[in-house]
C-alpha cells in the first residue's frame, strides 16, 4: 500500500511515510504525557509552540504555509485550476509544517488537464498532512516528465497520517 501510495503522491526523491499510533511508532507511548490517550490528542501536542492557523481558503492556506504553522483545515478548500504545469502550493525549506485537514478536503473540483498539481514540496522541507483528502490534481504536459498529480516530493520527507488520494493523476502526452 505504501508504494502505491508513494508512486500517486509522485515522490520521485524524498522519502513518503505513514504513521500510526502503535508500538512501532518513533514517540513511544512513554514520550506521551499522561492522559493523551487517543492518536488525535498526540497529533495535537505536535503542535506546541508554533502558530496554530485555521484556515479556509486557498489565500489563508497559502499564508499559513509561508508562517510554518500548525495548520487545520476549517471546511472543505477548492482550488482554483491553476494550469497544466503549476502546482496550487510550493513548501520549500520549511520544517516542522503540520497540515491537519481535520477530515476535510483540499483539491480541484473535477479532474481537468488544466487543474496543475496540489502541493510541490522541495528544499529540504519536513512536512506532515493528518487526516486530509487531496483531490483531483492533475499534472499534464507534453513532452517532459511530469511527477505527481496531488504531491511532488522533491529533496524533502512528507509524513501522511490517515489521509486519502483521490482522483490524482500525471500524464505526458
Amino acid at each position: 500500500i505504501l508504494s502505491g501510495a508513494a508512486r500517486a503522491a509522485g515522490s520521485e526523491t524524498g522519502a513518503v511515510t505513514t504513521h500510526h499510533a502503535s508500538a512501532a511508532c518513533p514517540h513511544s507511548a512513554s514520550w506521551w504525557p499522561r492522559g493523551t490517550s487517543s492518536v488525535k490528542q498526540r497529533l495535537e501536542l505536535r503542535g506546541v509552540g508554533r502558530p496554530h492557523l485555521s484556515c479556509e481558503d486557498e489565500a489563508q492556506l497559502t499564508a499559513a504555509i509561508d508562517n510554518n504553522a500548525y495548520i487545520t483545515l476549517g471546511n472543505d478548500i477548492e482550488l482554483q485550476a491553476g494550469g497544466a504545469t503549476a502546482s496550487a502550493f510550493t513548501i520549500s525549506g520549511v520544517t516542522g509544517l503540520t497540515i491537519d485537514g481535520a477530515g476535510y478536503t483540499l483539491g480541484f473540483a473535477s479532474s481537468s488537464n488544466t487543474n496543475g498539481r496540489i502541493f510541490y514540496i522541495t528544499g529540504g522541507a519536513q512536512v506532515e498532512m493528518v487526516d486530509l483528502t487531496l483531490e483531483n490534481g492533475y499534472k499534464y504536459y507534453t513532452s517532459v516528465p511530469m511527477y505527481g498529480g496531488a504531491i511532488r516530493l522533491y529533496g524533502s520527507t512528507l509524513q501522511m497520517t490517515s489521509c486519502t488520494l483521490s482522483g490524482n493523476r500525471a500524464e505526458v502526452s
